[in-house]
Parts: structure tokens; C-alpha cells; sequence
């Protein structure tokens, strides 16, 4: 179930591989992604399983049909973009975001600035300011350079 992230070229994967593996390796995981493409529905029960023991002891995004994320409390690109601008004395009307999936969606609604890829989910449109041209026609950085150009003109 991996080459659709590695297509994405997600780095830093580690496949744990059956879920008896799992327990020896949550020391060093700050994120558990389950992916399960050829069954989704195994992946919003495996989530209802994780409520039921787990609560919201931790934080669940579903960021593709049949991709659960799984991280700690309180742990999201939001609350780190949150956390960096007030580090740097940054107004979060001042930031600018891009994102294209459902993990993406807290980021994009809290930025001054929210910007998705016509090819992002639904959910990612409906949270974002803007939409671009597809990420397959190299939206955000058309956007970005026709952006910086302008800017560079002033």
C-alpha cells in the first residue's frame, strides 16, 4: 500500500508491516499513517476501534479515501504554523498556506491565506481562500512565481 506515498514522494516511511509490529516501534513514531487502499472500509473501522480505545487521547485525519493519520494530541501543521509564528512575532492573517488534502484543511482555514490545487479534495477547496491550477500543472508554483513577480515589479 506504500507506492501511492512514495509516488507522492513522502519521505521518511518506514513500513512496519503487520500490526503485531506495531507496539515495538511507537517510541519512535510521531505519526501513524494507516493506509489500506483496497478495502477503505477497514480503515473507518479500524478508526472507530481506536475511539473506542483510545478517545481523543490522540488526533485522527483521514487525508485520502482509505488513509487514516494518526498523531499525538494537540499535533497538527495548524498548531505548528500557530506555534513558528508566534515564535517569530507573525500575524496568522500574514501567512500564507497551501494544501490539497484533508490533513491539510485546519491549516488552510487558519492562515490569512489558504490556497489548494484544483485537484485537491473537496474538503481542502471548501476550507481554502483560493483555488490554482491543479498541482499536475504546477499550480501553486505558477502561483507563487506570477506572485513574487509581481511583487519584484513594485
Amino acid at each position: 500500500n506504500l507506492e501511492l506515498l512514495i509516488d507522492f514522494g513522502s519521505p521518511g516511511l518506514i513500513e512496519v508491516g503487520g500490526w503485531k509490529n506495531i507496539s515495538k516501534r511507537l517510541a519512535e513514531t510521531h505519526k501513524c499513517l494507516v493506509v489500506e487502499r483496497s478495502s477503505p472500509n477497514n480503515v473507518y473501522n479500524l478508526e472507530k476501534r481506536y475511539l473506542e480505545v483510545l478517545g481523543d487521547q490522540v488526533e485522527y485525519c483521514h487525508t485520502l479515501e482509505g488513509m487514516l493519520e494518526v498523531m499525538p494530541k494537540g499535533v497538527s501543521k495548524f498548531k505548528t504554523i500557530q506555534k513558528l509564528a508566534e515564535m517569530l512575532r507573525i500575524n496568522m492573517d500574514e501567512i500564507m498556506t497551501f494544501g490539497d488534502g484533508n490533513n491539510d484543511i485546519e491549516m488552510l482555514a487558519g492562515a490569512g491565506l489558504g490556497i489548494t490545487p484544483e485537484n485537491g479534495s473537496e474538503l481542502a477547496k471548501a476550507n481554502a481562500n483560493l483555488t490554482v491550477a491543479s498541482s499536475d500543472e504546477n499550480g501553486p508554483a505558477v502561483f507563487l512565481d506570477r506572485l513574487l513577480n509581481e511583487l519584484h515589479l513594485e
